[in-house]
């Protein structure tokens, strides 16, 4: 249970999320931006790790200049990007997730960051193939997320402070990647997403967690350290990596056929079809052929009903015919 909310894990992928999901979201989005309460005064520890996050952006894909979609970045990566040279549209994530239309040509962004945005949508899937539409043959997509797999959050596993409502999916390292590979981006690179950190920036942060008595503790802590440490930057473990994919040409998935020769089966045939219907294999389509012949005691009926199903075609025998030789 997150924030009040129960949390489930997909059999098949592993996927950690929220379900059902929130209502809302606390996070404040405005102008495509996080917007931080204490920004103007960290502005300097938020820059360091802007240039970070360009800087491993621009060596893996090897663009320095173009079209850069920012998606919930901060204000520093935004000038960032165009210090860089880059001509940067800003956009929030629920832009991503409206019914509206967003206002940008297909192939004409050159390179995309996704910033803690991912695990906030209640689509993640439509929001990468959305992106994908937008990016260039050779572009280069940069998401950055916290991850289970994380140091900090097997330090303080269910204190962890990314689990909270505002976050509906929680990846890990494998998932996320899988994820991007699902939705047609390849060549991943994953790296931390390392920042620098000040004692100051540290401190208003703590002002707004939970009176817990971890947090309690480690505001003392900062409280009693000396005063000329405070606009210093430190490098600290993050809970966050970012994964690094270009856009890959979209083929369609490997197709099994099953065929099922049925006659006289009226007594197996609905849980016969149940079980074949609960199979899968990742990145394989299954597709389910019944051959009925003719059967008089019920099972073409039984059959019948499964015409409609996207995986299954039924093909019916005019003339009565056992099973061996269908």
């Amino acid at each position: 249970i997150i924030d009040g909310s129960p949390a489930c894990s997909c059999r098949r992928c592993t996927l950690l999320f929220l379900n059902p999901h929130p209502e809302d979201s606390h996070a404040d989005v405005r102008g495509g931006h996080l917007v931080d309460p204490n920004a103007g005064r960290v502005h300097e520890v938020s820059t360091a790790n802007a240039e970070a996050s360009l800087e491993q952006l621009v060596e893996y894909s090897g663009i320095s200049t173009g079209r850069l979609l920012l998606i919930n970045g901060t204000p520093e990566m935004e000038s960032e990007g165009r210090r860089r040279g880059f001509d940067v549209t800003p956009v929030p994530l629920t832009a991503f997730q409206s019914e509206y239309p967003i206002n940008l040509e297909r192939s004409s962004i050159d390179a995309c960051i996704l910033y803690r945005a991912l695990e906030r949508a209640s689509n993640p899937v439509k929001v990468l193939e959305s992106i994908r539409e937008f990016l260039v043959p050779d572009g280069a997509l940069m998401v950055i997320s916290p991850t289970l797999d994380s140091r900090t959050a097997r330090l303080f596993r269910s204190r962890w402070w990314e689990f909270k409502k505002e976050n509906i999916c929680y990846f890990t390292a494998d998932t996320l990647q899988n994820l991007l590979v699902r939705t047609g981006y390849g060549d991943p690179m994953i790296v931390r997403a390392e920042g620098v950190l000040s004692l100051r920036y540290a401190r208003q942060k703590l002002a707004t967690m939970p009176p817990t008595l971890r947090y309690r503790v480690l505001r003392i802590v900062l409280a009693m350290s000396p005063r000329f440490l405070s606009y210093r930057a430190f490098r600290f473990f993050h809970s966050r990596i970012a994964v690094l994919v270009r856009p890959k040409p979209i083929r369609n998935p490997p197709r099994l056929s099953v065929i099922v020769p049925v006659f006289e089966e009226r007594a197996t045939f609905e849980q016969m079809m149940q079980r074949l219907l609960e199979k899968s294999i990742n990145g394989v389509d299954i597709e389910i052929i019944v051959v009925e012949s003719n059967s008089r005691d019920g099972t073409r009926e039984l059959a019948l009903k499964y015409r409609n199903h996207p995986r299954v075609q039924v093909i019916q025998i005019g003339r009565a015919s056992c099973r061996e030789r269908v």
